[in-house]
């Protein structure tokens, strides 16, 4: 019989145990794994938690605090928007390269203050401080979500990693509720926006204590030896050039349609509906339909392959503009905001799978990082675009023909997922490129089948 390696040995095993069950049945048996992981993997959810909060107060509250608070136009507040997107991806992309230099628990710790900084620096409304603590946050934000996500791939085995990646979604996103709830709240409590402001950035900080606290708790791991291979020998190989054009499309999808849930929708309300439209409710639908949506769409994990769910989440994303062509009423918004949400929590998870399954051992850095580029570098798409969309076509003085938005919102969106499923072959990661020794895996599958087949008969 061939020899193959340790891990493939290993897939071989899970594959014969889990190939055969029924989706549903795989699912709870990932849960059981779940429920009886080590309390590291644990605490890790509970750190995304209180750092996706920084993240979320932050696309929701950049735009409006750059216009009201520093006398900043839509162009403006929307290139600050896109700057720190940018500034992240960038970021995390130069982080990757040294990540496994930086203990886990040193990478989380590192984030959590340069967050208490950056935020400290929002509460002065110093214009320099503030772009300085735009150019902090960006070092925050790129080092928290790879480093949890490194974290969440070490203490969970391929037994549940699917459910383990649904549950870092789900933490996100409950942080999103919870933002979306205490923005709005806020805004009802006080008429000063200057307070509510200060309020909402202090409770950044205290978060981001917490999050301190929980990592001290935090077993650390040991970086596994890369593989010996040198950077420029990494990102020569087809299967990074194939997973950077995925990439590049998934930012262009975001940039398109779903980050427009962010940095277009909130100023959009305010104009149609007056100063006292809540787009934090809708911050709040927003989270709440992804976090039910992530669960109990992990099942589609069991059945499709993860490219798939990518082009049907996008597909369903684009698609919820739709109605806000024609009417802007709330249910339209609602709508809207629910497609987006119901495609993201399909995609998404299943993005951070599929980078699990093709990154070489060692060198999850680098595609944790440019997996995590479509929420970064759509960002500055998002902001430019958004801003010029909202001053040509809805200005404050004249809403007659702000329903164009959604028509070039819906129109470039649209183009994303056709193009995901015509190149679908020249995308996806062949098993070569994945595992070398597929052949050996297919082999021994194989014989152990004829055996069982000889041992029965």
């Amino acid at each position: 019989m061939e020899n193959c390696s340790k891990d493939t040995i290993l897939e071989i095993e899970e594959h014969k145990k889990h190939n055969t069950l029924p989706p549903l049945t795989h699912f709870k048996h990932s849960i059981d794994h779940l429920l009886k992981s080590e309390k590291s993997l644990t605490i890790m959810f509970c750190i995304n938690f209180f750092q996706s909060f920084q993240y979320y107060v932050l696309v929701t509250l950049i735009p409006l605090f750059f216009t009201n608070e520093l006398n900043f136009s839509d162009v403006q507040s929307g290139a600050i928007f896109g700057g720190l997107g940018i500034l992240i991806g960038l970021i995390s992309l130069y982080l990757s390269s040294i990540m496994n230099t930086i203990s886990l628990k040193r990478g989380l710790f590192i984030s959590a203050f340069l967050g208490i900084i950056g935020f400290t620096f929002f509460i002065t409304r110093n214009l320099i401080l503030s772009l300085i603590g735009i150019f902090i946050q960006a070092w925050s934000c790129a080092m928290s979500w790879p480093f949890i996500e490194y974290g969440i791939k070490m203490y969970s085995s391929a037994e549940f990693r699917n459910i383990s990646s649904s549950c870092y979604f789900m933490t996100n996103y409950l942080a999103g509720i919870i933002a979306g709830i205490c923005i709005d709240g806020l805004r009802i409590l006080f008429i000063d926006d200057t307070f509510v402001y200060s309020i909402i950035y202090s409770i950044c900080i205290l978060f981001l204590v917490i999050s301190i606290g929980f990592t001290a708790a935090c077993k650390d791991v040991e970086n596994p030896d890369a593989e010996d291979l040198p950077i420029r020998e990494v990102i020569g190989k087809k299967r990074f050039w194939r997973f950077g054009f995925l990439i590049l499309l998934l930012i262009l999808l975001r940039s398109a349609c779903f980050g427009h849930l962010d940095a277009s929708l909130p100023k959009y309300m305010v104009r149609m509906h007056g100063e006292d439209a809540n787009f934090g409710i809708m911050l709040t639908v927003h989270s709440i339909t992804m976090l039910l949506g992530v669960f109990f769409l992990t099942t589609l994990a069991f059945s499709y392959t993860n490219y798939t769910l990518i082009i049907l989440g996008a597909l369903i994303g684009t698609l919820g503009s739709l109605p806000l062509i024609f009417n802007s009423s709330m249910g339209s918004l609602t709508v809207f905001v629910v497609c987006v949400s119901v495609g993201e929590s399909i995609w998404v998870p299943r993005l951070l799978d599929y980078t699990f399954s093709i990154a070489p051992e060692g060198h999850e850095g680098i595609y944790l990082a440019m997996s995590n580029c479509p929420f970064y570098f759509a960002m500055i798409l998002t902001g430019m675009s958004s801003g010029l969309l909202l001053d040509t076509f809805c200005p404050v003085y004249d809403k007659e023909f702000c329903s164009l938005i959604w028509v070039v919102v819906f129109f470039s969106g649209i183009v994303i997922p056709l193009a995901l499923f015509v190149l679908r072959s020249y995308i996806v990661q062949p098993e070569l490129e994945i595992h070398p020794d597929i052949q050996c895996i297919k082999n021994r599958l194989q014989k152990l089948e004829d055996l069982e087949i000889d041992e029965s008969s």
